[in-house]
C-alpha cells in the first residue's frame, strides 16, 4: 500500500503534527507500506519522500490529513489521487470528506466532531492515541513515581511563548523547597532562541537537553514534569511521568483540565496569565504531596497504554478488507 501523510511543522503550529504522523509512518511502513510527505516540515529520515505540494503522476492507497486548517473542500480535492481518506481530528468541529476519521485526544469535544460527521467511521479517545515507538518501549521499564527528585521540563517544540528562559533565568536562584530539585530541560531544534541558549548562563540544578536522542529514556530518568500540553502530554502518561501542566495554545486547554478533573496532573492554567513563580508554586505543592504523586503517576499509566498506533493500523487494514 502507499500512503500520503498531508500535515505543517513550523514555528506557528509547532511539531505534534510531525511527531504524530511520523509514529503512524514509521508503524505501518514495518507493515510493508511505501509512504510519502507533503509538507513543510524538515523532516529527518531521508528514505521517506517529501513533496512540497500535491504530487502528480502518483495514485495513493491512502492520503493522511492532519492539518487543523483544512477545511472538507481541501480534502476533496485528493479524492483524485487516492482511493481512501483518513483525517486525524482532535480539535475544532469541522466536516470532513473522509473514509476514516480518527480522534486521539481525551477530549470533550469528541461527541461533537462524531455528530458533525454522522457517516464517517469515527474512533475517539485514549485507545487511539499516537506514540512513537521508544515510547512503547520504555513503558517496559516504567516505575510508579512516588517523590521528587528529577523534574522534566518542555514548552514544545517550538516554545511558543518563549517560556524557557525566562524559568532557567528564574531556576539561578530556586525557591527554598525546590533546591534539591535538578531540572531537565527539553530544547527543540525547532525553538527560535536555540543559539541563545546555547550560550545562557544557568544554575548546576539545570541541564540543559538539546534535541536528545531518545526522549523516552530521560523521561524514565525524571520524576515529575513541569511545562506546556500537547503531544508530549501522552508521552509522558505512557511512561506514569505525571506534574504541572500549563496551556500556550487554545487547543490544550480542554484537554490539561479535563485531566487535571480526572485526577491525572494538576493544571495551572494559561500561559498567558499564568506567572513562572506560581507555577513552580504548584511544583512546590506537589513535590510534598507524595500521595498525589503517585496517585496521579498509576492513573497515568492506566489511561494511556500505548497501543494506540497499532489499533489505527489494523482499522486501515479492516477498511482495506471491504
Amino acid at each position: 500500500m502507499r500512503f500520503l501523510f498531508k500535515f505543517r511543522a513550523n514555528s506557528e503550529v509547532g511539531s505534534g503534527h510531525l511527531v504524530r504522523c511520523g509514529a503512524l509512518a514509521s508503524e505501518l511502513r514495518r507493515r510493508g507500506a511505501e509512504v510519502h510527505f507533503e509538507t513543510d516540515a524538515i523532516h529527518s529520515d531521508a528514505s521517506i519522500p517529501i513533496h512540497r505540494k500535491m504530487p502528480e503522476g502518483l495514485r495513493f492507497d491512502w492520503v493522511v490529513f492532519d492539518d487543523y486548517a483544512l477545511q472538507k473542500s481541501d480534502e476533496s480535492v485528493y479524492r483524485q489521487i487516492s482511493d481512501r481518506v483518513l483525517v486525524l481530528d482532535d480539535h475544532g468541529v469541522r466536516e470532513h470528506d473522509a473514509d476514516l476519521i480518527v480522534d486521539p485526544s481525551v477530549s470533550t469535544g469528541s461527541s461533537r466532531r462524531r455528530a458533525r460527521n454522522p457517516m464517517v467511521s469515527f474512533h475517539a479517545g485514549a485507545d487511539y492515541l499516537i506514540l512513537r515507538p521508544e515510547f512503547v518501549e520504555a513503558r517496559k521499564s516504567v516505575v510508579v513515581r512516588s517523590r521528587i527528585k528529577n523534574v522534566l521540563v518542555f514548552f514544545g517544540g517550538t516554545d511558543l511563548k518563549n517560556l524557557t528562559t525566562p524559568l532557567i533565568v528564574l531556576l539561578r536562584n530556586p525557591p527554598a523547597d525546590l533546591k534539591d530539585l535538578i531540572f531537565h530541560i527539553l530544547i527543540s531544534d525547532l525553538h527560535p532562541g536555540l543559539d541563545a541558549l546555547k550560550k545562557i548562563e544557568h544554575g548546576e540544578n539545570c541541564v540543559l537537553h538539546f534535541s536528545p536522542e531518545n526522549v523516552s529514556r530521560l523521561m524514565l530518568e525524571c520524576d515529575a514534569y513541569l511545562g506546556s500540553g500537547g503531544t508530549i502530554t501522552w508521552e509522558r502518561m505512557c511512561l506514569g511521568l505525571t506534574g504541572i501542566v500549563l496551556s500556550v495554545v487554545d487547543n490544550q486547554v480542554d484537554q490539561s483540565s479535563l485531566l487535571e478533573a480526572g485526577g491525572y496532573h494538576g493544571y495551572a492554567g494559561s500561559a498567558d496569565v499564568v506567572s513562572m513563580e506560581a507555577f513552580l508554586q504548584q511544583l512546590s505543592d506537589l513535590h510534598s504531596d507524595a500521595v498525589r504523586l503517585k496517585e496521579w503517576s498509576e492513573k497515568s499509566l492506566q489511561l494511556v497504554d500505548g497501543g494506540g498506533v497499532t489499533r489505527i493500523c489494523d482499522l486501515i487494514t479492516g477498511f482495506n478488507r471491504l
